[in-house]
């Protein structure tokens, strides 16, 4: 919706448009799907993330369903909603006296791996006080926003070729017969 604010893009056409591709999105699945079942069978040695993860991930949404992870208790409940309460109260004070805090920043940096979490805080990092000083900090609040749009459109593109690649040269060795 902001992309589409900063574009002066009517609502109806970012809806139309959104509508056609999750239209488009979902019939090339199914095509993409039979492309690469068509390759090898899945899971197989020509898609290892599959007989790596399929395993864990089904391990751990057994563990949930069935309960066996986490049982109702108040006190499992209780004890850290007070906890986070507290630590966003603080975090608040230290905010209002200066002190760059962020319990968002706090909460997903203990959940993401380490080669996510550093290049994020890099990032956040020249986002609040190396891009200002060089560029303008007028100029970069009113174009940070389209920055990140550019960046993440070229890396979708990017992604995009790869994989087209990737599957191209997979398809020339590996035969169905």
């Amino acid at each position: 919706m902001k992309a589409a604010y900063l574009t002066k893009t009517r609502l109806s056409d970012f809806f139309k448009a959104f509508i056609f591709t999750a239209i488009v999105f979902f019939v090339m699945s199914f095509v993409y799907v039979q492309f690469y079942w068509s390759i090898a069978p899945i899971p197989s040695s020509v898609y290892p993330q599959t007989l790596i993860s399929w395993p864990v991930q089904a391990a751990s949404s057994c563990l949930w369903i069935s309960g066996q992870i986490f049982k109702f208790r108040s006190e499992t409940l209780i004890y850290p909603f007070a906890l986070m309460l507290s630590v966003g109260i603080i975090g608040e004070a230290l905010s209002k006296m200066g002190i760059p805090f962020s319990l968002i920043g706090l909460l997903t940096g203990t959940y993401i791996l380490p080669t996510s979490a550093v290049p994020t805080f890099i990032g956040a990092f020249i986002s609040k006080y190396l891009a200002p000083k060089v560029v303008g900090k007028e100029w970069w609040n009113e174009n940070k926003a389209l920055i990140v749009a550019g960046v993440a459109a070229g890396e979708g593109i990017l992604i995009g070729l790869a994989t087209a690649i990737v599957m191209v040269s997979k398809a020339t060795w590996i035969l169905p017969f």
